[in-house]
């Protein structure tokens, strides 16, 4: 796809922009957890969001299962612990108001039992009024990512929780696997809302990432594509909502 095309007008017509709002409605409602599968996730794909929601002044607490130590970047006997330590560092960055890091391993995620990863989430619901995950087909196909989103929609249809899904528009997740043959998904169709953003305090949240984000051409790339928009959807799943 030629380089003139744009977040704005990918899926077939220009999404509606209600972020604001949008934020501003999931910030008033109570805690916010993001259920992610590696320590990065939180920074490389949800850190815009999630800062745009601190801002907005939503408590955020992220879920994050593994430790990431099967990366093939910066490879390294005690990667894990590295990758812990940059998580908790990010979420400084993020303002986030908790980590939860879990041991499972890395890429494989989706070969657990559904209860092994419903449990954990289930334990880190308490006050929490709406998730935050990737999209379910993980944007990038990750088998870990499609199971951590997998386990907070089940989470969320059981409480009536709402689930705010990040993805990447259209335009840019074709632009991207043309250019640099990645596997990307897109988010888009009815639903989808386009969501301005600063992405500095990501741009700093990532930078406590060294082991991955050192050389990462994708996500560079990525982030110049999207400029200064998110594409997210916000889905309320059937069912009481939890008192």
């Amino acid at each position: 796809m030629a380089g003139s095309s744009s977040p704005e007008t990918a899926g077939g017509g220009a999404p509606r922009r209600e972020g604001t709002t949008l934020l501003e409605r999931l910030a008033t409602a109570g805690p916010v957890l993001a259920v992610v599968a590696h320590p990065d996730d939180e920074s490389f794909g949800l850190g815009a969001v999630l800062a745009a929601l601190g801002a907005a002044g939503a408590e955020v607490r992220v879920l994050c299962l593994t430790h990431g130590e099967a990366s093939t970047l910066g490879a390294r006997e005690d990667l894990g612990r590295l990758r812990e330590e940059e998580l908790r560092a990010a979420a400084v960055r993020l303002g986030l108001a908790g980590v939860n890091l879990y041991d499972f391993p890395d890429g494989g995620l989706a070969a657990l039992e559904d209860k092994e990863l419903d449990d954990v989430v289930e334990a880190h619901l308490a006050g929490v009024a709406s998730l935050v995950a990737f999209e379910p087909a993980g944007v990038t196909g990750h088998p870990d990512h499609v199971a951590a989103t997998s386990a907070a929609w089940r989470a969320a249809r059981r409480h009536g929780l709402a689930v705010l899904e990040w993805g990447v528009a259209p335009a840019v997740a074709e632009q991207l696997n043309a250019e640099l043959g990645t596997a990307f998904s897109s988010l888009g169709g009815p639903g989808s809302v386009e969501l301005a953003v600063d992405r500095a305090v990501q741009r700093e949240a990532i930078s406590c990432h060294a082991s991955q984000a050192g050389d990462n051409v994708v996500l560079e790339r990525r982030l110049a594509l999207s400029v200064d928009r998110e594409r997210v959807r916000l889905r309320e799943p059937a069912g009481p909502r939890r008192s």
